[in-house]
């Protein structure tokens, strides 16, 4: 079976947002105690987090994404390591793989470990 790789990062109260998106609020709107079921309220920007850009984000006449199908977002990729480039220097093509590598895949995925900078003002750098 293939392994699959989750590249999201999990909605959270008060997560890191860009600068002059709508903050994330997580509350409770019914709990166990008071209401014998719970519901969380989410208030977000539509750019939280791990997201995908739809063509209405840049085209008046693009589609939203509800347009697209789950399995559209899931693919064979091929990672290239690139971890020890500088923060904003150019991935050179000589990273690439050869091309029997990458004519089996649907992607390639760059592993810049910016992840690590995740919710710090290093990650919107």
């Amino acid at each position: 079976m293939p392994e699959h790789v989750d590249l999201t990062h999990p909605i959270e109260d008060g997560m890191q947002t860009y600068p002059g998106d709508p903050a994330v609020e997580l509350s409770d709107h019914a709990t166990h105690d008071a209401d014998g079921y719970h519901v969380e309220a989410l208030t977000c920007g539509s750019h939280t987090g791990t997201h995908v850009d739809a063509p209405l984000h840049t085209e008046s006449d693009g589609d939203p994404l509800s347009a697209f199908s789950l399995d559209r977002f899931v693919f064979d990729a091929v990672r290239i390591d690139c971890r020890d480039c500088e923060p904003r220097d150019a991935i050179a093509p000589d990273r690439l793989p050869d091309s029997d590598a990458l004519a089996d895949a649907d992607m390639a995925v760059f592993w810049t470990g910016w992840a690590d900078h995740w919710n710090t003002d290093r990650y919107l750098d």
